[in-house]
């Protein structure tokens, strides 16, 4: 497995190695229409790399770190803790998976070019910014290719992609996660914020191909 600090953007992988002594990193996992335990086996995260899972405590809609959702968790041999307690030297994958899923429980959105979307980027925009310093921040965008139907345009994703597009990055890498069944790939869409938007654009509005 090649260690991700190596790995060229926009070819294609199938997974990554991720040594704490090359970042750490920080990494933001963002399901289009999945969650993180869910895709979790699928993904092949090193349980070497990573221990510790980050859960935002929210208010609205609530999610709060109860010991029901810690031993979920626990179960799968991961360390629990919020955002403000994520250690400082070591990699943490920040699931906010847990929220978003809350949102899609209560609102039910058609598209997320609304106010959904731009409650949904506001969370993760701050998640970013409350981030370690020195940690590398790395924006998982992940897609379970079986039941994708949405167009880019009224995708969770959409007012990220639309930021990246007027230069308001707030993360230094970008990594798209196709999940076929089983088969996963991965494709750096940019690497230190060095963005050609074409680029990211094409292999958006194309996740299906």
């Amino acid at each position: 497995m090649l260690d991700y600090s190596t790995a060229l953007p926009i070819r294609v992988y199938k997974g990554f190695k991720f040594p704490v002594d090359q970042g750490p990193y920080y990494i933001m996992y963002f399901s289009e229409n999945s969650n993180f335990l869910i895709d979790k086996g699928k993904l092949s995260f090193r349980q070497l790399d990573f221990r510790n899972v980050s859960l935002p405590n929210t208010d609205m809609p609530r999610t709060h770190l109860t010991g029901e959702v810690i031993k979920e968790y626990r179960d799968e041999l991961y360390i629990v803790n919020t955002p403000n307690k994520t250690p400082k030297n070591k990699n943490s994958i920040v699931d906010s998976t847990v929220y978003i899923s809350e949102i899609d429980k209560m609102y039910s959105p058609v598209t997320y070019q609304n106010r959904y979307g731009d409650i949904i980027f506001k969370y993760i925009y701050r998640l970013f910014k409350n981030a370690p310093v020195g940690h590398k921040k790395i924006f998982f965008y992940s897609v379970d290719l079986k039941s994708f139907k949405s167009a880019y345009t009224t995708s969770k994703f959409f007012s990220f992609l639309q930021a990246i597009k007027r230069g308001n990055i707030f993360f230094d890498d970008l990594v798209l996660c196709k999940i076929n069944n089983k088969k996963v790939t991965y494709r750096i869409l940019f690497k230190d914020k060095k963005v050609d938007y074409d680029k990211v654009l094409y292999h958006i509005r194309n996740i299906k191909k």
